[in-house]
């Protein structure tokens, strides 16, 4: 039978057990007072149990207290650093115009790993090049093979051929962001552009619709540039540009779905105030608001993903689908290396758009990223050899800095082998890939 001595002592109090030839460990005790009924061992078995099971427990907490084992405590080493972020890999998509004996270059994308291999949906491709080739759609063909390019472009060199090439071989780039003419009205935006899952802004009727695209039809080009706000079919009000102090228009990060540390971020750019105005977009998104700062152009985001993502052009967002390339979700997708982590993260990862946000402000952001991402390329072909025949700014915007693109590629060009076309020295700055 086990039997237990309880010494006391004013300042001490020792606890051994007979069954073990170790006795416990002698330390100083705060004062334990039991009922003289439990210290009397030899009564029943469950009067005898109660004290073996506190002092049990008392034992217990004291052993994992910071006073055991005389003092000598340490406290535990940090936490290892974690692992470093992954990275996503990329190789390059380059875009020549055949209308030139050198084919100059005038489109740089990264071929960011998809399904394990390094590529490009063709119809964002293609949406990239008719933005450069003012809103002029066409076709792509490899610079090696008269094959037609596959769904899911690979990284290479590819030829851009208009719908009109053979009229007009020559056919014009837009070498800055101010060059461009913005869709004015979504009947205009490709058909991919078009879906529920891009948002829809404010709603108009039919009626309305018909109406401005009358009136745009009947206007010449540059006569379209300039429209009044009068000429246009106005929104039942036209209220104060928003306060941009305001706190977050939705509950979660559109990219993330965390929800703190959220800001406003523009889709067209705050800085692109004078373009908005020139192009008079508040008449074609039949906005109760005007200026950029509305909320059919603002996406609630992570702050770190706004002013490194959003304000330096590193992704932006596009329809996505990969049965049918024509919009059954919108994801985010990243046209620069500059943020390899991230992109590792939310390439290609569902986004949820607002209903709120315009798709002529998204497609908008997507041609600004485009002319972001590809800066110093289209800067390169201002002093090209050969006259690159371009769209012209007009006199309005000349005089409105563009802002400096921090998402440009670095390092050195993949070597395609056999692309003796593209001048070394506009490759001086591409990413060197294994």
């Amino acid at each position: 039978m086990k039997q237990f001595v309880l010494y006391n002592s004013i300042q001490h109090k020792i606890f051994e057990r007979a069954d073990r030839d170790a006795p416990l460990r002698a330390c100083a005790w705060p004062d334990l007072v039991f009922p003289s009924s439990h210290c009397t061992w030899r009564v029943g078995v469950r009067v005898r149990r109660i004290p073996f099971l506190l002092l049990e427990l008392c034992r217990h907490l004291y052993m994992i207290s910071p006073f055991a084992m005389n003092n000598d405590w340490q406290p535990p080493s940090p936490r290892p650093l974690p692992p470093k972020a992954p990275i996503l890999r990329s190789k390059l998509v380059q875009v020549l115009h055949p209308g030139y004996s050198n084919r100059p270059r005038f489109l740089v994308l990264p071929a960011n790993e998809l399904a394990g291999r390094p590529c490009i949906p063709r119809y964002i491709l293609l949406d990239a090049c008719a933005v450069l080739a003012n809103n002029v759609r066409g076709r792509l063909r490899s610079i090696s093979s008269e094959d037609d390019v596959p769904a899911y472009v690979p990284s290479g060199t590819y030829l851009y051929f208009t719908d009109d090439f053979e009229a007009n071989p020559q056919y014009p780039l837009c070498l800055s962001f101010h060059a461009w003419t913005p869709h004015k009205l979504r009947a205009h935006l490709p058909e991919h552009w078009r879906s529920q899952a891009l948002g829809t802004g404010h709603e108009r009727d039919m009626a309305e619709e018909d109406q401005l695209f009358a009136l745009l039809k009947s206007q010449s080009p540059a006569e379209g540039n300039q429209m009044s706000s009068e000429s246009l079919p106005q929104p039942t009000a036209v209220s104060s540009t928003s306060d941009p102090r305001r706190g977050p228009l939705d509950p979660a990060c559109a990219i993330t779905q965390e929800i703190s540390r959220l800001q406003n971020a523009h889709l067209v750019p705050n800085s692109e105030k004078q373009w908005w105005s020139f192009h008079d977009l508040d008449s074609c998104l039949f906005s109760p608001h005007s200026g950029p700062d509305q909320p059919c152009n603002l996406l609630s985001v992570r702050a770190d993903l706004n002013d490194p993502g959003m304000d330096q052009g590193h992704f932006v967002f596009v329809p996505y689908d990969k049965d049918a390339p024509y919009s059954k979700a919108a994801v985010t997708f990243f046209i620069s290396d500059g943020l390899p982590d991230l992109a590792f993260q939310y390439h290609c990862r569902a986004v949820e758009i607002p209903t709120r946000i315009d798709p002529i402000c998204l497609f908008s952001r997507f041609a600004w990223g485009i002319f972001e991402a590809n800066s110093q390329t289209l800067e390169s072909l201002q002093n090209h050899p050969v006259g690159i025949v371009r769209v012209h700014v007009p006199t309005t915007l000349q005089e409105i800095p563009l802002s400096r693109n921090h998402g440009e590629f670095k390092g050195r060009v993949e070597d395609f082998g056999s692309d003796d076309e593209v001048e070394d020295a506009e490759a001086s700055y591409l990413p060197d890939f294994p």
